[in-house]
């Protein structure tokens, strides 16, 4: 997974926040991913999630978001989840994607019109 060109433009401090929340995503749908791997399903879900990691390529740190579908406030997100061998993966993907809407409506500025997004949904 490449990651943003954009984080050499923001200080120390945002890029090492964005890296370390992204890290410990990876980590996590790895950990999901090797928990339900029977049948092909993990292979499915690690690909689901790199489409949802798409997102980072949003990533804004401060300043004015121009959209109108969208309003980060630019808080700090930790990645505080702890992967569970003993829950079922239904609830470690749960965990996952909490975080990953936490960090969306903190960081993510979404300039693409609704259109687009209607669009590209279907």
């Amino acid at each position: 997974m490449k990651l943003s060109p954009l984080l050499t433009l923001f200080g120390s401090s945002c890029a090492d926040d964005f890296l370390d929340f992204w890290k410990a995503s990876d980590l996590f749908a790895l950990q999901v991913r090797d928990q339900i791997s029977r049948n092909g399903l993990g292979n499915r879900f690690l690909k689901a999630y790199k489409s949802v990691r798409e997102v980072s390529s949003y990533y804004q740190s401060n300043g004015p978001c121009e959209s109108t579908i969208s309003s980060p406030s630019y808080s700090p997100i930790s990645f505080d989840a702890v992967f569970d061998r003993q829950a079922n993966p239904g609830a470690n993907m749960e965990n996952l994607y909490k975080l990953i809407d936490a960090w969306i409506q903190e960081n993510f500025c979404n300039i693409i019109t609704s259109q687009k997004i209607y669009h590209q949904s279907f």
